[in-house]
């Protein structure tokens, strides 16, 4: 399909909860991923896989957690003075958790970690045992070329991250930094720069209507000069484009969108390539996934990430113009090229499952000449002619399409 990384959700050892993200031991590798009619050790099969990585040239991204450990865990055990203390909780341990339409949730089997202790030599003990943490895996994301994530950096401690993210430029200043950070504008670019991210997690599947996903494109486009975004059709949190947007079928204006309309990186959860109903659940540990023998959208993302590759206006962020004149179930827009002989592209998505719609699309501003325009429509390979700057499309329902422009000459 041409991605070039693979994200990995956290492999370190899972806590009663089973949930990747309540770590029992930062530092152990959870027995789930592991062959075990091996004689080697997790380190070792870890150090195997990322190898392997290596070799086929894929970038590893490293998912870390600094923010919260499992309420079971070996911190608890060994030290539960590191634990946020709450008198109100049962074992006297703060629960980590999040601000939803519902108001603040709480996660059961998550307790937050005190980079604030009163104590300055226990404070010091946890900032060393949690950059030890993060250093470790960054190490294996350096051996790729790879990335580390930081979940949940929102919450996390600002001193302690600009302290972790300076130890990481330090030691591997090669490592790229995908944030989920979800903030204000001025504190995201701010925080961005202080940090040294690469790049932050976008969430188009928050968005289901056109009118609102418009805007939250135009919203990424127009910041794109500071931080770029890593923007997937769903995320393992979300559920499937089935679930989120009515079919399988929106897998293919909302992959088109996220990878050419974006301005950084895209990319899918597995399975979205299989057009699987439901979200595969990450919590627990589960039997090896059965899926069908031919992935439905497999040669069409092969084809969007083709696209994405050869062609570098793709992957800038400051030439992103909207043209479908805010209409109901299209967005289009319209991409500019420095490459000498091209004027640029064309990208329209009908988001709309159900129905055909019609679009009038005007690019005068964009292509000065009298001549003709030469056209390649780039998913099916269609070539010819456009008479005039003045478009007049027809989408079929949950379509793309991708105009690369030349301007003829008379």
């Amino acid at each position: 399909m041409g991605f070039n990384a693979v994200h990995l959700l956290p492999v370190t050892m899972l806590d009663t909860s089973e949930s990747p993200y309540a770590a029992y031991d930062f530092f152990g590798i959870d027995p789930g991923y592991l062959d075990p009619a091996s004689r080697k050790d997790g380190l070792q099969q870890i150090e195997e896989f990322v190898a392997e990585a290596r070799r086929l040239n894929i970038r590893l991204c490293f998912d870390i957690v600094l923010n919260h450990v499992g309420q079971n865990s070996l911190m608890v055990k060994k030290a539960p003075d590191w634990i946020v203390p709450d008198e109100e909780s049962p074992d006297g341990l703060k629960r980590a958790g999040y601000w939803s339409d519902t108001g603040w949730n709480t996660w059961d089997d998550l307790v937050l970690i005190n980079y604030e202790h009163p104590s300055e030599t226990i404070r010091s003990e946890i900032w060393s045992y949690m950059s030890d943490y993060a250093l470790f895996w960054a190490k294996y994301a350096n051996d790729t070329g790879g990335l580390l994530r930081f979940d949940n950096l929102h919450s996390s401690h600002p001193g302690f991250i600009l302290s972790i993210t300076d130890a990481i430029r330090a030691e591997f200043p090669d490592v790229a930094l995908l944030a989920e950070f979800f903030t204000d504008e001025s504190t995201l670019l701010a925080k961005s720069l202080t940090w040294g991210l690469n790049l932050n997690l976008a969430t188009p599947w928050n968005f289901r209507f056109v009118p609102q996903l418009r805007a939250y494109l135009i919203y990424l486009s127009r910041i794109a000069r500071q931080i770029r975004f890593f923007m997937p059709v769903t995320s393992h949190d979300s559920g499937t484009p089935e679930q989120e947007f009515g079919s399988a079928d929106s897998t293919i204006p909302r992959y088109v969108a996220a990878a050419l309309m974006g301005n950084g990186a895209t990319g899918i959860t597995q399975g979205v390539e299989y057009a699987v109903n439901e979200k595969i659940e990450f919590i627990g540990r589960r039997e090896k996934m059965a899926f069908p023998q031919e992935a439905r959208f497999g040669l069409f993302i092969g084809k969007v990430n083709a696209i994405f590759n050869t062609y570098e206006a793709f992957r800038r962020g400051d030439n992103i113009v909207f043209v479908d004149n805010g209409h109901d179930a299209i967005i289009a827009v319209y991409r500019d090229d420095r490459e000498p002989g091209r004027n640029g592209f064309l990208i329209l998505c009908n988001f709309d499952i159900h129905a055909f719609h019609h679009i009038s699309v005007d690019l005068s501003d964009f292509l000065h000449g009298k001549g003709n325009i030469q056209f390649r429509e780039l998913l099916s390979g269609e070539s010819g002619l456009f008479y005039s700057p003045f478009l007049e499309l027809n989408l079929p329902p949950g379509s793309a399409k991708v105009f690369m422009l030349t301007q003829a000459e008379n």
